[in-house]
């Protein structure tokens, strides 16, 4: 699959938004989305359950370490099956972001995110200073 992260959210938007954005970039892959996951993964199993049983969109979750996945993706670069990047770890965005795989938050994504929290450059956003970060890819 040649993907290109699109997009960045933090996991404040998980829930409502993120799910309901996630639906167009699966649309058009009928094999479903791939997550690389470096968070709990109990509570992103019931995150995956949750939006697949919403949308019928099946989610594969590949679990690691972030330094770990985040150095895949980078070596994948856009040949990466990756839809998602499931990480709190700033090094591990930093070190994706670095290698420009991340697009910026289109202008009705950002705006779902309060100002306050809204980052310098459009890559990323955190909810608090310990931020996690939800990426999606589409294909190209």
């Amino acid at each position: 699959m040649n993907s290109r992260l699109l997009s960045c959210f933090s996991l404040a938007l998980l829930s409502s938004s993120l799910f309901l954005s996630t639906q167009s970039v699966a649309a058009d892959n009928n094999e479903g989305i791939v997550v690389y996951n470096a968070q709990h993964e109990n509570l992103v199993k019931s995150w995956v359950d949750g939006f697949t049983k919403e949308t019928g969109i099946k989610v594969t979750l590949r679990n690691g370490d972030d330094s770990e996945l985040g150095n895949q993706l980078v070596q994948e670069g856009s040949a990466s099956p990756a839809d998602v990047f499931l990480t709190e770890n700033s090094p591990s965005m930093v070190l994706v972001d670095n290698a420009n795989l991340f697009a910026p938050l289109d202008a009705d994504t950002l705006k779902q995110v309060p100002a306050e929290y809204r980052p310098r450059t459009v890559a990323g956003s955190a909810s608090r200073p310990a931020a996690r970060y939800l990426c999606i890819t589409r294909k190209n």
